[in-house]
């Protein structure tokens, strides 16, 4: 019998051996382990044509991998990936499993093996966003550049707790700044101080740094990023330090202040060549000025010169300028200063003014005037007293005249020298010197040659006897005031206002004085175009002449001539007793007679050379006997 034996076929377990765990770094990317797995076998050889294929039966942390671990079939590489920035460990249990099944109890899957896979953590580099570049004024102050730095961040999540800084390397120009730009690791914000009065630009360069640390070839810096900060130039003010006020004397000239103003700057180091210069930009009192002040932007020397005469106080405005200009909001002016300049008033001499400007008086007027005065002071205000040397004159109501009841006569003064001292209320003395004309205001008397009588311009004998026979028809007498009409003969010689035979004399003497000095000259004995003597002379009359040649003329009475009355009056003297100055008895003068209109045509011309003789006898001796009874009466007329 034949026995069959059927011995069913029953899956062996495949198996293999496996690797170690493995360890990686954080971020290592895809891993492949070739040949983790090796003694691969699905069974014996009667099952080798089975299928193998390795199984992950469980993973503890998965989270850590990209791509989950496998192993490949035939080579046995374990392969993998770790998720970025992820570390840690998993636990991978795995086993290999065949297609040979499970019939009749068999086994289609190995053992189980277990793998462990580390991803060591390495540090990943913190990041930001930098802000855009900066510019600012100069001496702007403290700059904060709010979130200058966004997207800070130390790394991926599980890098969260480290800690960053800011650091900023790499400035190009760190004297910009009085604080150093810095940036705020919680906020972004970027702070830095320009240094006062700096400008220019700074490149900066910006990194982020956390406290990662470097292990494994970790990062612990972000990126670097650069920066530029500008800061613009802007014109500081000009500055001085203004000097006291100023008091000068009035007409003192130009003056010089050295050195009024003082620490004269344009600004700071940087702008040491700009300009300076300084303006005035007020003066109150501009007419206080021949030349306004000005300052010396180098020196700072104060020069001003007051106006001619001028006094008072100006209030003087001025500030410094540069030629920095005012971009971006600079001032090329300094602060405005205020200062007085007080001229004080020094008295000047003023000047009289006087209508008219020719000085003349009309002779025997009591209280005439001569002039009208006025005073030309540049100092406003100023009071005067004028002193008049002459007591004689007086000063009333601006007009210098006479005093009253006293009067001038030309032939005993024809000009009067007058000094007028003004005396100021300031204490300053000035004179002025004055000549006053005395002009002759005697109708009766030739004003061109008194000596003239009967006025045909040269002193003859004819004007004796024009005088002689003028007195015999009248005798002595005052001579009316006006005269009746125009006189032809000019009958007062002495000036006293009477006819008298003092007349006569006053004539002959002329005629012998200019014979006498004639003959003693070896000149001829012609005496016209006699001039009258510019001092009035009369000195021929100071002394009784001795004529004992001369024939007798019968006595007549002499009235003493009296001073002229005012003007207007119909005579000059009325008949008046007239004391005899050595008999003690009086006697009346004689009432006034009308002259006759030509004294000398009462003569017959061919009789008039055989009458001179007896005349000029008769007249000798009244002459003498009118000497005798009266010392002086021309100087009681004066």
């Amino acid at each position: 019998m034949t026995v069959t034996i059927t011995v069913t076929a029953v899956n062996d377990a495949p198996s293999f051996l496996a690797g170690g765990d493995q360890t990686v770094r954080e971020d290592a990317g895809p891993q492949t382990v070739a040949g983790w797995a090796t003694a691969i076998s699905g069974g014996p050889s009667n099952e080798s044509s089975q299928t193998l294929t390795f199984h992950i039966l469980s993973n503890t942390n998965p989270a850590l991998f990209a791509a989950a671990p496998t192993v490949s079939r035939p080579t046995g590489s374990l392969i993998y990936t770790p998720a970025p920035n992820s570390h840690g460990s998993a636990v991978i249990t795995l086993a290999l499993r065949d297609n040979g099944g499970t019939l009749h109890g068999g086994l289609d899957i190995s053992q189980v093996h277990t793998v462990t896979l580390t991803v060591t953590s390495v540090n990943d580099p913190p990041v930001f966003t930098p802000g855009g570049h900066q510019t600012v004024l100069e001496d702007a102050g403290p700059q904060v550049v709010s979130a200058w730095a966004s997207g800070i961040s130390a790394g991926p999540a599980d890098e969260a707790g480290q800690g960053l800084s800011f650091e900023v390397t790499g400035n190009t120009n760190p004297g910009l700044f009085s604080l150093l730009p810095q940036i705020d690791p919680a906020t972004g914000d970027l702070r830095y101080t320009p240094a006062p009065d700096a400008n220019g630009s700074a490149t900066l360069t910006v990194r982020l740094r956390d406290d990662g640390g470097t292990v494994d070839g970790g990062q612990d810096v972000s990126a670097s990023h650069t920066i530029t900060l500008t800061v613009l130039p802007v014109n500081d003010a000009p500055s001085f330090s203004p000097g006291k006020n100023q008091v000068v004397l009035e007409d003192a000239g130009p003056q010089v202040v050295a050195g009024w103003a003082g620490n004269i700057t344009v600004g700071p180091p940087n702008e040491a060549q700009q300009s300076p210069a300084f303006e005035i930009t007020g003066n109150s009192n501009p007419s206080l000025f021949a030349e306004p002040p000005q300052v010396d932007p180098v020196t700072g020397d104060l020069t001003f010169t007051s106006a001619p005469d001028a006094a008072g106080t100006a209030t003087i405005r001025l500030r410094l300028v540069d030629d920095g200009g005012i971009e971006h909001g600079g001032q090329d002016a300094s602060a405005e200063y205020a200062f007085t300049i007080t001229v004080q008033p020094v008295p000047d001499a003023g000047a009289l003014v006087l209508t008219p400007s020719s000085l003349s008086v009309l002779e025997n007027v009591p209280g005439a005037s001569v002039a009208t005065i006025s005073i030309v002071d540049p100092d406003p205000g100023d009071i005067h007293f004028i002193q008049v040397s002459d007591p004689r004159f007086e000063i009333v109501a601006g007009e210098l005249r006479l005093k009253s009841g006293l009067f001038l006569n030309h032939n005993a003064e024809p000009s009067v020298p007058l000094t007028l001292t003004v005396i100021e209320a300031f204490g300053l003395q000035w004179e002025e010197h004055l000549i006053i004309t005395v002009r002759g205001n005697n109708p009766w008397q030739n004003a061109d040659l008194r000596w003239d009588v009967n006025a045909d311009g040269i002193v003859t004998p004819l004007d004796v006897l024009v005088a002689i026979v003028a007195y015999n028809l009248g005798g002595a007498r005052p001579l009316p005031y006006p005269p009746p009409s125009p006189p032809t003969a000019f009958l007062d010689v002495n000036g006293d206002t009477w006819h008298t035979p003092l007349d006569i004399v006053a004539v002959i003497n002329h005629i012998n004085r200019r014979l006498d000095l004639a003959a003693g000259e070896g000149e001829s004995a012609a005496v016209n175009q006699d001039p009258i003597p510019a001092t009035g002379d009369i000195s021929e009359l100071d002394h009784p002449p001795q004529y004992a040649a001369l024939p007798h003329v019968a006595p007549a009475a002499v009235a003493q001539p009296q001073p002229r009355g005012a003007v207007g009056e119909t005579a000059w003297n009325t008949a008046q007793p007239v004391p005899e100055q050595n008999a003690g008895r009086t006697k009346a003068a004689p009432q006034p007679e009308p002259v006759a209109p030509n004294a000398a045509s009462v003569f017959d011309g061919d009789a008039l050379a055989d009458d001179i003789a007896s005349i000029l006898d008769d007249l000798a001796a009244h002459v003498n006997d009118a000497w005798s009874k009266y010392d002086d009466p021309f100087a009681q007329s004066r």
